[in-house]
C-alpha cells in the first residue's frame, strides 16, 4: 500500500478479491480486485507523505491472516472522503502534521491470493493528531474551501 506498483496488487491480490473498507473512499477504489486495492493505495500516498507500515504481529487461522500494525505518515495532500453515492462528503485540506495510527487487518486466502480485506482502526487518533478534531473555525474554513475545489474539479484529489 504505501510503495508497490500496479503490478506487484496483482500478485498478491486476486482478481475477485474484495475490500470491505471502501465505504468513504473514492469510487475508483470501490472496483473489485487489485485495481481497487491499487486505486486505495494511490488514495493514500496522495494525501500522506512517508507512508510507513510497521507490522507488530502477523497470525494465520485457515485461511484467515490477521495483521497488527502502526501506519505512519505526514498529511501533506488534501484527504477526500466519499459518500456511498461517490459524491464527495468531506475534504481534510493538508495540515502538515505526522500521525500514527493503529490498526488490525484481517485477510482472507484464497489459492495464495488476498480474496478479502476488513480492518480495525484508530481514525479517532488519528484526527486527533492531525488536528481534524476538534476543527479550528479557521480549519473549517478551509474544509470548506477543499470541498467545493475538489467538486468544482480544480484541486481533486488524486485516487486512481
Amino acid at each position: 500500500m504505501a510503495t508497490g506498483g500496479r503490478s506487484d496488487f496483482d500478485v498478491v491480490f486476486h482478481p475477485d478479491a474484495v475490500n470491505r473498507e471502501i465505504k468513504v473512499q473514492p469510487p475508483a477504489s470501490r472496483v473489485p480486485g487489485p485495481a481497487g486495492f491499487y486505486a486505495t493505495a494511490l488514495w493514500l500516498r496522495a494525501a500522506f507523505a512517508g507512508l510507513h507500515y510497521e507490522i507488530h504481529h502477523a497470525l494465520t487461522d485457515g485461511d484467515l491472516v490477521a495483521v497488527n500494525t502502526t501506519m505512519t505518515g505526514r498529511h501533506v495532500g488534501q484527504f477526500v472522503l466519499y459518500r456511498d453515492d461517490g459524491d464527495v462528503d468531506t475534504a481534510f485540506p493538508p495540515t502538515g502534521k505526522s500521525f500514527a495510527m493503529a490498526q488490525t487487518h484481517w485477510f482472507r486466502i484464497q489459492d495464495g491470493q488476498v480474496i478479502e480485506h476488513w480492518a480495525v482502526r484508530d481514525d479517532l487518533g488519528q484526527a486527533k493528531q492531525l488536528g481534524w478534531l476538534p476543527p479550528s473555525p479557521a480549519y473549517l474554513i478551509r474544509m470548506a474551501i477543499t470541498k467545493r475545489r475538489v467538486k468544482r474539479g480544480k484541486g481533486e484529489a488524486r485516487h486512481g
